[in-house]
């Protein structure tokens, strides 16, 4: 039986986490080929939203070059800025299970902290996401840990975001249905390609290259 994409969107409108919201409305944006910003204004539509409510895929969102969430000022929407920075994904290394993103963060006066590595556990709380962002001086965050999960959404979905194999061990490795050979600085397929943009040495676990 054939699921239509009103009837999907009624599913998706139930569903009470706003994260499992994005990836589904992301799903059925693939499965139906229907733009996402159409599929958007139908969610809204379908949930009825109240005059006090914003996109309801967004809880946080880039304004004016910091992470910002959506308010009321009077009947008037608005939004109030939860961070002095945005952090700008340039790699995702998946190592076994865990994954470390590599990002810029750029301050709200356009200072740029290049090539930062955030650990699995950067994520974990608020404590320790404002101990990784606070050793730079111009950091300030005053969001929930909720936030903190959807800039990591936002970050982990980022469709220009280079995704990348890490492993600990060098030497021989199974790649795209061969094998490659992995050395502290440069991966070599079986054909003798490049593919250190596909999967890299990562000692100890912990890339801070």
């Amino acid at each position: 039986m054939t699921v239509s994409t009103e009837e999907s969107l009624q599913a998706i409108s139930a569903l009470p986490n706003p994260i499992e919201k994005k990836k589904a409305l992301v799903l059925l944006e693939r499965a139906s080929g229907e733009d996402l910003q159409s599929l958007k204004k139908k969610l809204k539509k379908v949930e009825n939203l109240s005059s006090t409510s914003f996109d309801p895929l967004t809880s946080v969102f880039i304004h004016n070059g910091v992470y910002s969430k959506p308010v009321m000022k009077g009947k008037v929407p608005s939004s109030v800025s939860i961070a002095s920075f945005k952090l700008v994904a340039k790699s995702i290394i998946k190592i076994n299970q865990h994954e470390i993103v590599r990002v810029d963060l750029v301050s709200q006066t356009n200072k740029v902290y290049a090539d930062l590595v955030f650990q699995p556990d950067v994520w974990n709380s608020l404590k320790a996401f404002k101990t990784r962002v606070g050793s730079f001086g111009e950091a300030m965050f005053k969001g929930t840990d909720k936030d903190i999960q959807e800039i990591k959404f936002l970050l982990f979905t980022d469709p220009g975001v280079c995704h990348l194999k890490g492993v600990t061990t060098k030497g021989i490795h199974p790649f795209d249905g061969a094998y490659c050979f992995v050395s502290d600085d440069l991966s070599v397929d079986s054909r003798g390609n490049d593919v250190s943009s596909d999967i890299i040495y990562v000692k100890g676990g912990n890339y801070e290259a």
